[in-house]
């Protein structure tokens, strides 16, 4: 008797343990499911308009769902480059990312597009064309759809106008280049753009170039205007022409995997918010472009308007021969559509 009553107590102990185990084990498993940690990589710094619209969208999506979602920002490439990027969010290890064409160009060739020059016209335009609900993101979201890199696009950062700056000479036309090795990124559709303006296309890692320009090994470069002046490139090259040759697309992309985990009320907020943090990234550059080339003028710095329609007209056919080289002809009429 005294051992049935024994076991009895026994299994009842059992049996309570393991309810108060089911319980925690299910109130974990709400809470990872109701809480979500977030990760935005890039590469640029602290200050860089990317990063300062990172961290906006971070504490809008903290408000926004009562604290059911929150991000951290890793800029500087602190989880590495844009491959480790790319790979982190197939992976699910990194939430968010945004990866520029040239990279992404690797996966999706049509992207070679945005290499060439004077496809935008001005920001109205890139405006227009980066808006989620236009024509041409839905395009581009259906390439990266395609493309089953692991991520979507949710936005498109960017918007800064990339300028020539040189230390030899002012420049207001084409004409004015001959004779110039222009620092370029690793494109050899820059390349050719810069060829068949005039200048001598000089692909150079963007840490030498300081140094590049004190000794004439280069004689300018091409980049936004806040970047020329936080780099101090403005030092050894004091001539800035606003050719606005380019302006940067840089498709800000989320993981399938994080996608997938959330709820759809909360997916709604993420996508509403990246859409907007893109936004504020565009009106932050431009907002940091004028401000540097207000510094700049102070600073002694020669800047200059250009004839940008004599500069377009040198490279229009490259804008065909490129679509027409990667299946773009369909983003090249949208784009031009939108002008």
């Amino acid at each position: 008797m005294k051992r049935r009553v024994l076991l009895s107590f026994i299994m009842i102990v059992i049996f309570s343990l393991m309810a108060a185990c089911s319980e925690n084990n299910k109130s974990s498993s709400n809470e990872s499911a109701d809480n979500f940690e977030f990760k935005f990589s890039h590469v640029q710094p602290d200050d860089h308009p990317t990063t300062v619209a990172a961290e906006w969208m971070a504490d809008e999506l903290e408000e926004k769902t009562d604290g059911k979602i929150t991000m951290k920002v890793y800029a500087g490439g602190s989880l590495g480059g844009p491959d480790e990027n790319i790979a982190g969010m197939k992976s699910g290890d990194i939430d968010f990312s945004w990866v520029s064409t040239g990279q992404l160009a690797r996966d999706i060739p049509e992207l070679n597009l945005f290499s060439a020059g004077y496809l935008v016209a001005s920001e109205e335009h890139f405006s227009k064309l980066a808006d989620m609900d236009g024509e041409l993101m839905g395009q581009l979201e259906g390439l990266v759809e395609e493309a089953t890199i692991g991520s979507r696009l949710v936005g498109m950062m960017g918007g800064s106008q990339r300028r020539l700056f040189n230390n030899k000479r002012a420049v207001n036309k084409p004409e004015d280049l001959e004779g110039l090795d222009v620092r370029i990124q690793d494109s050899p559709i820059e390349a050719k753009t810069w060829e068949l303006l005039g200048a001598r296309p000089s692909p150079l890692a963007l840490d030498e170039l300081y140094t590049a320009l004190q000794s004439n090994v280069v004689n300018g470069g091409e980049m936004s205007t806040s970047a020329y002046y936080s780099n101090k490139f403005h030092e050894v090259a004091k001539y800035h022409s606003l050719t606005d040759h380019q302006y940067g697309f840089l498709p800000l992309l989320m993981s399938d995997k994080t996608y997938e985990k959330l709820p759809e009320d909360l997916r709604d907020v993420v996508l509403e918010i990246a859409a907007e943090a893109s936004e504020k990234s565009w009106e932050i550059a431009w907002d940091s472009d004028e401000e540097a080339l207000k510094s700049l003028k102070e600073e002694g710095v020669e800047v200059n308007e250009v004839d940008i329609d004599n500069f377009k007209d040198k490279v229009e056919s490259l804008i065909e021969d490129v679509a027409d080289e990667y299946d773009a002809e369909d983003l090249l009429q949208t784009i031009r559509d939108a002008e």
